[in-house]
């Protein structure tokens, strides 16, 4: 049991799928059990929010053979409190970690709104010692995709790439990224976040705001190597031919404004539709994120190489007001991670 006298802890939970402001509570629930074979117990200090949090909560079912009650959100930091006798001693009591939640803790109804958790070892990285834990629970979910989308991207010295939603939490780490990685970035955001994309390393940027980005690009020959979508803009990629070259890849992991159908038939269509029948000539792919340790471990290693060296810290609320955290979130015009304090 973790170094406590009580018998439970606090916990958001949610016992009915719908809108999470609805349906979440914060319980006092029974702390986990003793970590057995390679599972480690965390203390969790801070958990981060990110947009899937809010869809989860309206799609995973709360009926038999799923958890009654779930928990709620991925991303978390904390200290190992207890490890089974297979744990690697690198990964022993006392070492900060952080982690996001992958689909078996998901199904099982963990969650990382709660103030202990179990879960198995090779799931976390060790938190760099340049980090706060507040700042390595911004690593999870939105550093990951980052992760996924340059295993796919294979961005070498000198590429041009354009990354729209720059100032976004996943972009403002790609930024960083890329540009360690010897790119020219061009970062799409609004002007009200100009120094911030500017900050992370952009070469340039472009306003959204004063006219559609694909009109914008189309005045001026860019011919990108890769174009990274972290917010889907359909319009973006059927105008890509004026500014994405024919060898070109472009990479989409955004899901703004679509339903799961509306997305799914415009891959298809941005897949397979002939030119003729007026497709898009140009290579697109849709990337899905399966959290995983390995993932989380790379990220860990830009972070100690220097290629990530800002995450941009929106907001940090207690547990308590988790909910006015998501609604920030829900917002989309944090500028940066939403943080929630759990326990120091």
């Amino acid at each position: 049991m973790a170094n406590t006298t009580s018998s439970t802890m606090r916990a958001w939970m949610q016992s009915a799928r719908g809108s999470i402001f609805e349906k979440a509570v914060l319980a006092d629930i029974p702390l986990p059990g003793e970590p057995t074979g390679s599972d480690i117990l965390v203390k969790i200090s801070h958990a981060a929010l990110n947009p899937v949090d809010l869809e989860l909560a309206r799609v995973i079912p709360t009926f038999w053979p799923f958890p009654h009650n779930r928990g709620i959100s991925l991303d978390f930091a904390g200290r190992v409190e207890r490890a089974g006798p297979l744990v690697p001693p690198e990964l022993g009591p006392g070492v900060s970690v952080c982690a996001a939640l992958g689909v078996a803790q998901v199904w099982a109804g963990k969650g990382a709104l709660a103030e202990y958790i179990v879960v198995p070892c090779n799931l976390v990285a060790v938190t760099p010692q340049s980090l706060t834990s507040a700042v390595a629970a911004g690593l999870g979910i939105t550093g990951q995709t980052v992760a996924l989308m340059m295993r796919e991207a294979k961005v070498k010295s000198g590429d041009r790439v354009l990354v729209n939603g720059a100032s976004g939490g996943v972009g403002s780490l790609l930024v960083q990224v890329l540009k360690g990685k010897g790119a020219h970035v061009t970062g799409i955001c609004s002007a009200a976040n100009f120094p911030l994309v500017q900050r992370l390393g952009a070469d340039e940027v472009v306003d959204y705001t004063s006219a559609p980005v694909a009109e914008q690009l189309a005045g001026v020959e860019q011919n990108f190597d890769y174009i990274f979508d972290t917010m889907r803009n359909q319009a973006l990629f059927e105008g890509s031919p004026a500014y994405l070259k024919p060898s070109g890849l472009y990479l989409n992991i955004g899901s703004r404004g679509s339903s799961f159908w509306q997305m799914r038939l415009l891959d298809l269509k941005n897949d397979w539709l002939p030119v003729f029948l007026g497709g898009t000539p140009r290579k697109w792919k849709t990337l899905a994120h399966r959290p995983s340790g390995d993932f989380q471990r790379m990220v860990t290693d830009w972070v100690n190489a220097g290629l990530i060296t800002d995450v941009p810290i929106d907001s940090e609320v207690p547990m308590a007001e988790a909910l006015k955290g998501f609604e920030r979130l829900e917002t989309r015009h944090a500028k940066g991670k939403v943080i929630i304090r759990i326990q120091d």
